[in-house]
């Protein structure tokens, strides 16, 4: 549905005027601006994806979309909400409950609210409180996740003429795939949703656009091209993505989202409030990538999973987004790598199976076996095993089992190949938005935890649930696993067995074994190794002067002088300079982290050392030692006689040092 703009906006000659004098008091230099004609907005979840997670970076913000009339005419433009540490508690536990969720959830009592420097400031006295009202937002199109879905993609660029070098062209090949690019946002949303899901290069079904694009404004299939009257390298991330709205909704004469469900800006990169590689909306239309990560099908495939109202994916490690069997988590950083989809969990939440998963419930069936397929065999017409199995807890966090099978759509999955693995969501039952963390991943071989997983005190109910994998068969069409699940105990033996067997063997092998072993073999050892005082006499000073001064002098100037200047000088200079160089040119994380001498991070592979420095050999002087012959002694073992000590372990018991073959004080 078109929407045109306000009047004012529409005339050039006011524009220009009311654009600057808005972006003056946005940007907090007009001393702020009390909201003029509403007292409410639209509460949005932004989600970043951190180019590097281990600097810790804050992932997650809450802002608040405007109303057109606060905003002189303009819609689509959001603020980070700045309030006291009470009122930002509280709205972040609303959001969270299930009972309110980002783009259908209002924040009222903003008569007295006002925005300066780029920001939302509530009043200090406002009681938090939120209104559902998806059903006026009909327009805004909220997780679409079927049928058309016609996406506008926005190159940038800035005052001082920073944009992006590739063409328009260019980037819709990489987003589109309208000129040959093998795997991009397109091709993988159709794949991952079974052919469900179809975007298109724009709105495709309004002939009387150009590419697209209405005024005339599509530079080439779903992509436009704007200036906006800002520095990237000066204004606040929020406030260029403002500038960016109110230009692209000026250009096309419409607001946005309008007839688009998901639009895209492309920015030239970051130099103000970095360390994001991309950022988007939750349950939204927007998304935004800085540099080169628009065109990484990983990242495209990410940010519009959160537009889908997906959270991020936790891995084994705790941390946020690191979980690689899944686009939420950290996700693949190339160009063309990017086939991979979502972890059961998000697979559950989105619907894309929903007729090919099992809802299991423990209490009610403690025992269960299931055969899965993967996703990339869910149109496989010679099965119809589910490909997701809900593990209901009947609490808000439930469990979901898969088989992350690494084939077709799915065939450059980033870790778990080939095996089950075990998610867990933070909340919300896994049907709305909430954060989801890898638990396990079965199997036999290969990127494993284990062949089982046993949660205890499954669902607060004190039972343990094991989850176990009795087989994995890849040589079957499709490929399939089948997972046992046993709550609690099958059987209960134990109280039958115990009472039988240890009454029987105790009395049996106690009387029968001890007295016969016994003496046998203390009357015969006994007297055998006794006697002591021919053997030291003999053996003491025979080897004592026979090893010591022949074997020193032979092995240490031998071994020393040879090996050492040989393996030095070989060995590190050949084996580093082939694989180090090589690790910048690896654009799969996977193979980087698979490959020695490389290291993932911050979405490249990098070396993990400056490069190899072969070391100058220096070949050490052998210096025989002078051999001396020990004193013969016939004097006992002691701390006091070190050198009659035969053998390490006497040497050791009479508080001496063994040392190459003597025994010393």
């Amino acid at each position: 549905m078109k929407i045109a703009l306000a009047k004012t906006l529409l005339l050039s000659s006011i524009l220009p005027t009311s654009l600057a004098e808005m972006v003056k008091n946005l940007r907090g230099g007009g001393g702020g601006r009390k909201l003029q004609g509403s007292s409410s907005c639209t509460v949005l979840m932004r989600a970043d994806l951190s180019i590097n997670p281990s600097r810790g970076l804050t992932d997650e913000g809450i802002e608040c979309e405007m109303n057109a009339e606060d905003m002189d005419g303009f819609s689509g433009l959001s603020f980070p909400i700045q309030g006291n540490d009470a009122q930002m508690t509280r709205l972040k536990t609303l959001l969270e409950s299930g009972d309110h969720a980002s783009g259908e959830s209002v924040l009222t009592g903003l008569k007295d609210a006002w925005i300066d420097k780029g920001k939302l400031f509530l009043p200090p006295g406002l009681e938090i409180a939120l209104e559902k009202v998806s059903s006026r937002n009909n327009k805004r199109n909220l997780a679409i996740v079927t049928g058309k879905k016609p996406i506008l993609v926005v190159k940038v660029t800035d005052i001082n003429g920073l944009a992006r070098t590739e063409s328009a062209a260019q980037i819709g090949d990489d987003v589109f795939g309208t000129n040959g690019d093998p795997v991009n946002l397109k091709s993988q949303l159709f794949g991952c949703s079974m052919e469900k899901l179809d975007v298109t290069e724009g709105d495709q079904e309004d002939a009387s656009l150009t590419n697209g694009v209405p005024n005339g404004q599509g530079v080439a299939p779903g992509v436009m091209e704007v200036t906006i009257q800002l520095s990237l390298q000066s204004e606040s991330r929020g406030t260029i993505r403002n500038a960016v709205t109110t230009a692209v909704q000026n250009a096309i004469g419409e607001s946005l989202p309008g007839r688009y469900q998901q639009v895209m800006y492309v920015l030239q990169g970051c130099y103000v409030e970095c360390g994001w590689a991309a950022y988007a909306y939750i349950n939204s239309w927007n998304s935004v990538y800085q540099g080169v990560y628009y065109k990484h099908t990983g990242v495209q495939v990410h940010e519009l999973g959160h537009n889908f109202n997906l959270a991020h994916s936790g891995g084994l490690d705790g941390q946020t987004y690191t979980d690689h069997t899944c686009m939420m988590g950290n996700p693949l950083y190339s160009d063309d790598t990017g086939k991979m989809c979502y972890n059961p969990a998000k697979n559950w939440q989105i619907g894309w199976y929903s007729d090919r998963t099992l809802l299991l419930d423990p209490q009610v069936e403690p025992t269960k076996t299931v055969t899965l397929v993967g996703i990339a065999d869910y149109l496989n017409e010679q099965s119809t095993d589910p490909v997701v199995i809900k593990v209901e807890t009947r609490l808000a966090n439930d469990f979901f089992v898969g088989f992350n099978r690494a084939t077709g759509v799915n065939a450059q999955n980033d870790e778990g190949d080939d095996v089950v693995t075990v998610i867990q969501v933070d909340g919300n039952n896994g049907s709305g938005y909430s954060q989801s963390r890898l638990r396990a991943k079965l199997g036999f071989t290969g990127d494993i935890t284990g062949s089982s997983y046993t949660i205890s005190n499954f669902g607060g109910t004190g039972v343990s649930l094991t989850i176990s994998v009795d087989s994995i068969n890849l040589g079957t069409v499709p490929a399939t696993a089948t997972v046992n699940f046993q709550y609690g105990s099958p059987g209960t033996p134990s109280p039958t067995s115990s009472p039988t067997i240890s009454p029987t063997k105790a009395p049996t092998q106690s009387p029968t074994k001890a007295p016969t072993q016994a003496p046998t073999q203390s009357r015969t050892k006994s007297p055998t190794k006794s006697p002591s005082p021919t053997d030291s006499p003999t053996k003491s000073p025979t080897k004592a002067p026979t090893q010591a001064p022949t074997q020193s002098p032979t092995q240490t100037p031998t071994q020393s002088p040879t090996k050492s200047p040989t393996q030095s000088p070989t060995s590190s200079p050949t084996k580093a300079p082939t694989v180090g160089p090589n690790c910048p040119s690896i654009s799969w994380s996977k193979t980087c982290r698979q490959t020695s001498g490389c290291i993932w991070e911050g979405g490249l592979c990098k070396n993990q050392n400056t490069g190899p420095t072969a070391p100058t050999p220096t070949a050490p002087t052998p210096t025989a030692p002078t051999p001396t012959a020990p004193t013969p002694t016939t004097g006992s073992c002691s701390i006091n006689s070190c050198s009659s000590c035969e053998g390490g372990g006497a040497c050791k018991d009479a508080g001496c040092r063994w040392s190459k073959g003597n025994c010393v004080p």
